[in-house]
């Protein structure tokens, strides 16, 4: 695979430009779009569900994010969301589908959600359904490729407020990125570090 150069990522995007700090979001953002484009809606999906953690690392004078953290950005960022899906469930999602690979989560509001990466379903819920004696329980579905756009759009526009921040500047130096050079010392091995 051709390495990308980080400047070439960022070089059309002005956001942040106010004080010339490069978005570091700009190449997960990349990644997001090109894999929804693929088709391969686990890595848009997994990526999408760091977001919300990478923006509260950013502005946390330790550079650290938490679960409350996480449900309170997506809260004031993603405000559309909250009727049908709160950021305390996200979160949980984020943590089921991250490290066990399950969304099945205890007390969701919604109770099941399910990723939709085909019909376009979004943000729309289907009640209890009954067949050959057994109830199944209602579920949320969720757009992967809408989801994911939401959530870059809300970051986008956290980062050009916060860019300023004397956290986010000094923890946006931090954020895994492509780099040209990975070992000191050492020319022509690049990578994300």
């Amino acid at each position: 695979m051709t390495e990308i150069p980080y400047s070439v990522i960022v070089e059309n995007d002005h956001s942040a430009s106010k004080v010339g700090l490069e978005n570091p979001f700009d190449p997960i953002f990349l990644e997001i779009r090109a894999a929804n484009k693929a088709g391969l809606s686990h890595a848009a999906l997994a990526l999408t569900l760091t977001i919300p953690d990478i923006c509260c690392a950013l502005i946390s004078p330790k550079g650290k994010s938490s679960g409350p953290a996480y449900a309170d950005w997506f809260d004031a960022n993603l405000k559309a969301y909250h009727q049908h899906l709160p950021g305390d469930d996200v979160y949980q999602l984020r943590c089921g589908f991250l490290h066990e690979a399950r969304s099945d989560r205890p007390n969701l509001k919604a109770h099941r959600v399910v990723f939709d990466t085909k019909h376009g379903n979004h943000l729309s819920g289907v009640g209890s359904v009954t067949a050959d004696g057994v109830t199944y329980p209602g579920a949320m579905a969720v757009n992967v490729s809408r989801f994911s756009e939401d959530m870059i759009n809300a970051a986008k526009q956290w980062f050009d407020a916060n860019s300023t921040n004397e956290d986010v500047l000094r923890n946006a130096a931090n954020v895994v990125r492509y780099r040209h050079n990975i070992i000191p010392g050492v020319d022509g091995i690049g990578g994300i570090c």
